[in-house]
This record gives structure tokens, C-alpha cells and sequence, in this order.
């Protein structure tokens, strides 16, 4: 676009005036001429290919003109934006009316011409998306989907793995303690040791591991059975009769219960004692009275089986920082029983689930993976935001030329090679031509004078 502008109350133009040759091609047919304020006159020669051209004299005010709501079409998925543009001597702008959906970076959204008071695709204008929200981000988790997992710890912007195509989503969780509480015990590997007879449940426990707090509920074999019967030692008594499983009653300081033994005699008087049933909790030496007869028969114990052997272990505190495999001592008779814990509880179970920073591209039903602890938590995906939402854009495109406002009087000018001499209006100072084809519109060189 060119403006051609009087300097004084005379524009003189190049050329001789007796033809086209060195005259002013005017390329547009609007361009504004603009001059001084007064009645000028102008001549002008019509050798276009339109049969007739016009020339309206203005007052040099250049409009500018808005289209709102404009829409077009995206070179991408992007839809619905609309956008409200501005159309001046500068160019195209524009602003966002509508920021629409699913539009990304150098996306181009082409508006037509026609929508903006010129023609398409001549005066098109392009719009390219400069930067966009994200697409599909995530709105909610689902939280019924939760699987909880184990070991992890509370953290905020949590990373996760998706089972699809998203990426960047983290999130904040918090999670129960990490236990390591016994869940079970493995009785394959029991030793049972020895001396277990007396005791309370539940027994304590000790563990060369990382674990306290176990106490587990035992039975044991009987300890310290009598295994023989020192007869040297028989006081044989008086009053008895031949007997089986006949009661004993240890004597002195002796814990010992429930021997029984087989007697014969002679007269009242015991011949031979042979042990029914061992007891327990006896050593060797101690004395033992013959119940029945009249209660004057004694005999020593001679030698003991050790006995006292855990034959079972069950859970009965769980304790806290066990692992599977650790071996822990029961802490009781000689303390040379042991087992090996089977499983524990890991704690550390994903409690809540919290979007941090939303990702992109995910879908609704994708499974998303929780890092840390076992690997083993996952929640699935709720809703996602659709994003693309435009935030910022840049225009070009070649605008209509805006026309100043016309005076009322047009001036036709037919087609010919001759010059046409027009008096301008009074109190203005420019003018535009129009209805012409491109090119071949030429003002003479003569004069434009006041």
C-alpha cells in the first residue's frame, strides 16, 4: 500500500501527461491520496480492464474496523476457538474470545478473509496457537480402584508410571506405618530345644535381626523325666502290697511330679520299684516317698532324661521389623529353642491418593503405578481434563486496505486512455478510488492543485 501526500497545495507527480508513460500507477484501488485542506482538482485516466471506475473524495479518516467471534479452521484437533479481531493501517490483531479444546503449539487456526470484511483466501488471516493448556490432564483418581500396596511412605509429588500413553502425573499420599509385624512362624524350621517346662505364655523372643517385640504361645515336652531308679537306694517300707502306677511324692526341696511306679513285695515289704510313668522336673538325687503301704518307702532318682523340647509355636505378640527368614531364639528352658519367621505384615499401605501436578495425555480407566515402597500400589484414572484451551496466539495475513469514509458525490470515470479532470470537494483533503481491476489506474502527472 502506498499513500501519496500533497506538500503544499500543489502534488506534482513525474510524467509528461500526454500518456500513460511515467504516470503513477495506482496498484490498489483504494489507495488513500491525501492532500492539503481546500477544493483541489485531479485528473485521472481510467485505462483499466474495468469499464468504470469511481473516485469519492474523504476526509482522510481512517476507520477501524472489529469482527467478533470469528471462527476458522485448525490445521490440528483443536476446536471451538473464536477469536475477536481488529482490522487497521497496522494489520490484523486479535484477541481470544473462546480459548476452545484440544489445540497445542504452532497449531494454525485459518480465518477467512471474508470474515474479515476482504475476500478469501486473499485477505485470510492465520492464527497460530502459541502456547496452549495440556492435553488431557488428570482431573480425579478413582479411589474405589485403589490398591494400596506396601512399604511406601506419605510424600508429596509422588512419581507414577502409567499403563498408557500419559505422562507426568504426580501425586500426594500418605501411607500407614511400615510394621514388619509377624504374620506367621514356620514350624519346618523349628528347633525345639530343651528345658521348656516351666514357663508362662506368652514367652518372649529375641532375634539377631532387626525385629522386636515377638512373643509367641509354646508347648513343650515334659523336662527332667526321671529315666532310672536308684534301687541301692530303696528304703523298702512296711505295710505294702503289689501295686502298679502307684503315686510318688518328691521329698525335700524337689520340684518333681507325676512319677509313678510298679512295686512287688514280700510281706508287706517292697522287693523291686520299676518306673510307670516318668513325670517331670526332676534331678537326679532327689528322694521320692512311695505313697500307700504305711508311707515308709523311699527310693533316689538315679538319672534324668533332659526332656523339656518345644513342640509348637504359635504368634502370639506380632512385634515390629521382622523380615521373612529371620530366626528368632525362644527365650525360656536352656534358650536353645529357635524358629524362622515365614511372612510379616510390610506395612506401609497407600491410605490416600491426591493429584500434585496433573500430566498430559492420560485417559479416563488408565492404571497409574505409585513409586516407592514395593511397586506394588496403582489407582486408575477418573476424569481427565480435556486441555488444548488457547492462552496465547500470533496473527498475520494480509488485511483489506480500510477505506476512509466517503463524502456523498461519486465520480465516474468511463474507460479511456483520456484524462478525466475532477473538481474536488471542498474542506477535504483526500480521496480513494474504487470499482477498478488491479492495476492500469493511473493519476495524471499534471496537477493536483488548490
Amino acid at each position: 500500500m502506498t499513500v501519496y501526500t500533497v506538500s503544499g497545495p500543489t502534488l506534482t507527480l513525474l510524467g509528461n501527461g500526454a500518456n500513460n508513460t511515467g504516470n503513477l500507477l495506482v496498484a490498489d484501488c483504494v489507495n488513500p491520496i491525501t492532500g492539503t485542506v481546500g477544493p483541489v482538482i485531479v485528473k485521472i485516466t481510467n485505462s483499466s480492464n474495468a469499464d468504470v471506475a469511481t473516485v469519492q473524495w474523504g476526509d482522510g479518516t481512517v476507520p477501524t474496523y472489529t469482527f467478533a467471534n470469528v471462527s476458522g479452521t485448525a490445521s490440528g484437533s483443536g476446536a471451538n476457538a473464536k477469536f475477536n479481531f481488529t482490522v487497521t493501517n497496522a494489520g490484523y490483531s486479535a484477541t481470544i474470545a473462546n480459548a476452545g479444546v484440544g489445540y497445542i503449539p504452532t497449531e494454525t487456526i485459518t480465518i477467512p478473509g471474508a470474515s474479515l470484511g476482504g475476500t478469501t483466501p486473499t485477505n485470510n488471516a492465520t492464527v497460530t496457537v502459541a502456547t496452549a493448556n495440556v492435553l488431557n490432564a488428570v482431573n480425579t483418581l478413582d479411589n474405589t480402584s485403589l490398591v494400596a500396596g506396601t512399604g511406601y511412605t506419605g510424600g508429596t509429588g509422588v512419581a507414577t508410571t502409567a499403563s498408557g500413553s500419559g505422562t507426568g502425573l504426580t501425586v500426594n499420599t500418605t501411607a500407614s506405618a511400615i510394621l514388619g509385624s509377624v504374620l506367621t512362624l514356620d514350624n519346618g524350621t523349628l528347633v525345639g530345644g530343651s528345658g521348656y517346662a516351666l514357663f508362662v505364655n506368652p514367652v518372649a523372643t529375641t532375634t539377631t535381626g532387626g525385629g522386636t517385640g515377638l512373643t509367641v504361645d509354646i508347648t513343650a515336652s515334659a523336662a527332667n523325666t526321671v529315666a532310672s531308679l536308684d534301687a541301692l537306694s530303696l528304703v523298702p517300707g512296711t505295710g505294702y502290697s503289689n501295686g502298679t502306677n502307684v503315686p510318688t511324692t518328691a521329698q525335700g526341696l524337689s520340684f518333681g511330679l507325676g512319677l509313678t511306679v510298679d512295686i512287688t513285695q514280700t510281706g508287706g515289704i517292697i522287693d523291686s520299684v520299676a518306673i510307670n510313668q516318668p513325670g517331670s522336673d526332676y534331678n537326679v538325687g532327689d528322694t521320692v516317698l512311695i505313697n500307700g503301704g504305711n508311707n515308709d518307702a523311699y527310693i533316689d532318682v538315679l538319672t534324668v532324661n533332659a526332656g523339656g523340647a518345644v513342640t509348637s509355636v504359635a504368634v502370639n505378640g506380632v512385634g515390629s521389623g521382622y523380615s521373612p527368614g529371620d530366626t528368632v531364639t525362644i527365650s525360656a528352658g536352656n534358650n536353645d529353642a529357635t524358629i524362622d519367621v515365614l511372612t510379616t505384615n510390610p506395612g506401609g499401605s497407600i491410605l490416600t491418593v491426591a493429584v500434585n501436578a496433573q500430566g498430559q495425555n492420560y485417559t479416563v480407566g488408565e492404571t497409574i503405578t505409585i513409586s516407592g515402597g514395593n511397586g506394588d500400589a496403582t489407582i486408575d484414572v477418573l476424569t481427565v481434563t480435556p486441555g488444548g484451551q488457547i492462552l496465547t496466539i500470533t496473527v498475520t495475513g494480509t488485511r483489506l486496505w480500510p477505506q476512509p469514509s466517503p463524502e456523498a458525490t461519486t465520480y465516474v470515470l468511463p474507460n479511456s486512455t483520456d484524462f478525466v479532470q475532477i473538481n474536488g470537494q471542498l474542506a477535504t483533503d483526500s480521496f480513494f478510488i474504487g470499482n477498478c481491476a488491479s492495476g492500469n489506474m493511473y493519476i495524471t502527472p499534471v496537477q493536483i492543485v488548490s
